[in-house]
Formats: structure tokens, sequence, C-alpha cells
């Protein structure tokens, strides 16, 4: 369990680029697959709170991926929060939800770094 854990998210366009970033830090106890889901739910808050409804949210969990997908049961530590991110599919107008690889997500593990040295960051 780490006692602070970070998160990056990256909002792009259409033409894949950046539009909006957030670095967050979470004060908490948490494992690894929280972290995971904890990203996929700061995505989709940081998202809606900049007005965005149609989108994809984008992680490099495959069980969390599966789990909010409906292709798997989300393990008992993040049944809660792949709960409220559900709860929250309703309010947007379109949301999915895309698996990707480590690699293709450079820029925010970068920004979950960035966290590491700072407070919340928005731009």
């Amino acid at each position: 369990m780490q006692k602070t854990a970070r998160v990056g998210v990256v909002i792009r366009d259409s033409n894949g680029l950046i539009v909006a970033a957030l670095s967050k830090k979470f004060h908490s106890h948490l494992g690894v697959l929280e972290v995971e889901a904890k990203a996929f739910e700061a995505g989709l808050n940081f998202a809606m709170d900049v007005g965005i409804s149609d989108f994809t949210v984008e992680g490099d969990s495959l069980m969390v991926y599966n789990s909010l997908t409906g292709h798997l049961d989300p393990p008992s530590s993040v049944a809660h929060v792949i709960s409220g991110i559900l709860g929250k599919y309703g309010a947007c107008s379109r949301i999915d939800f895309s698996h990707i690889r480590r690699q293709g997500n450079k820029s925010a593990h970068l920004l979950a770094k960035y966290a590491l040295d700072t407070d919340d960051y928005m731009t």
C-alpha cells in the first residue's frame, strides 16, 4: 500500500491534441488496483468539470477496464469506485472506456510523477 497515490489525466481533442491536463495526489493508503480505479474516476470527473460530455476514458489497467465494461465483476477493493463511475455514466451524453498499454499512456504517467512534488494541478 502506498501512503500517497498520484494520478495523471490528459484530455485530448479529436485530433489528439492535449486540451486539458490534471495531476492529482491522494493522501491515503491505496493499493495499485485502487490507484488505477481512482485514475479512471479522476479522468471522468475532470472531463465533466471542464464541460466535456462526449468522451473516452482510457487507462492501462485491464482489470479496471473489464470491470467498467461489464466483462468482469470488480474486485471488492475497487467495487465502490467502479460503482460510482458507472453511476456518473448516466449523466454523460456519451462515454466510452478504453484500455491502453502503459507505453501509450506516457503523458498521464509524467503528470502522475509531477504530482509527487506538487498539490493538485490543472491546466
